[in-house]
């Protein structure tokens, strides 16, 4: 199910950015790992809290690896020529299409950094300040 909305999403965007003269392809791409970046930043919002005290290449690693997960997944997914033709052929009638406008869709990003940034401030409040978790995995060996 997740995967379908990705794969709309992946859809809508890359026909704005083909609009505008742009890489669809690219630019969807990016779109769709930023807002998952995003979305699920209280993963490694949480592991950091655990591991202060670390040095900070562990800690940036941390997002970095978090981040390159993230793209290798999606260009992994989408930059396939055949993934792509595919996606056209389920959506390109879709009835979806004309009942959603387009700026939808870009607001999604914004979206998900409420989303995800709020969920992460509600874990750190309620579980890591609560259960006084604040590097636990470093100083727990």
């Amino acid at each position: 199910m997740m995967k379908k909305i990705v794969d709309y999403i992946f859809y809508r965007t890359y026909l704005a950015y083909e609009k505008k003269g742009m890489s669809g392809t690219f630019s969807s791409i990016l779109y769709i790992s930023l807002g998952c970046f995003f979305l699920f930043i209280f993963i490694p919002g949480l592991l950091y809290d655990l591991l202060v005290g670390c040095s900070e290449a562990v800690t940036n690693g941390l997002f970095f690896c978090y981040l390159a997960i993230i793209l290798s997944f999606m260009f992994n997914w989408y930059f396939k020529e055949e993934e792509v033709k595919k996606i056209f052929t389920n959506y390109k009638d879709s009835a979806t299409n004309k009942l959603i406008p387009t700026w939808i869709f870009f607001i999604l990003l914004p979206l998900c950094m409420v989303i995800g940034i709020s969920l992460y401030a509600f874990l750190h409040k309620f579980f890591i300040n609560k259960y006084n978790l604040h590097g636990y995995l470093y100083n727990h060996h």
